[in-house]
């Protein structure tokens, strides 16, 4: 590299010197002051550039690295929600489909509470009717029996009594 960069400042030098009047020109002075200055310079300012141009270099390539590294982890984490998403849409789906079950199985058992309810309340009407039927029976039969005795036109005796109320008892 040192071979072709001598060779490009040594091209104009070149070029001048092939020229016939170089004696009337301080061009020779100017194209050795300014080699020595190009060399200078080089010597200077190469160094630091390299290091410059290598450290820049190392940077944007560690960037580079951590823009990957992040954006792997970024796929990882957005792949486990996607996951997570799925398996949550199947446990919703679950837990629809028990409680539409579960609601069925509320809705079949207050039907069947409801039926059993109304059997029992038939049941309890019918035997409050058949008490409810004996009891007026007795108040009616209470009532006749004190019209019976109060008055005085029906001369019963102990016996008739008994034959009648055993007759009603057996009714």
């Amino acid at each position: 590299m040192n071979k072709k960069i001598w060779f490009l400042l040594c091209l104009p030098l070149v070029s001048i010197l092939a020229y016939d009047k170089v004696s009337d020109t301080d061009i020779v002075a100017r194209t050795i002051n300014f080699t020595i200055f190009a060399t200078i310079m080089y010597k200077l300012i190469s160094g630091p550039l390299k290091s410059f141009l290598k450290d820049r270099q190392d940077a944007i390539a560690n960037e580079f690295t951590d823009y990957e590294d992040r954006y792997t982890l970024l796929k990882r984490q957005f792949q486990k929600a996607k996951d997570k998403h799925s398996n949550l849409s199947l446990k919703s789906k679950e837990i629809v489909e028990l409680a539409k079950q579960e609601a069925k199985e509320i809705e079949e058992s207050s039907l069947l509470n409801l039926k059993t309810s109304m059997k029992n309340l038939e049941v309890d009407n019918q035997n409050y009717l058949i008490n409810r039927k004996k009891s007026l029976k007795k108040e009616i039969i209470n009532e006749i029996v004190e019209d019976v005795f109060k008055s005085d036109k029906l001369d019963l005796k102990v016996p008739d009594f008994v034959s009648i109320i055993e007759k009603k008892v057996t009714l």
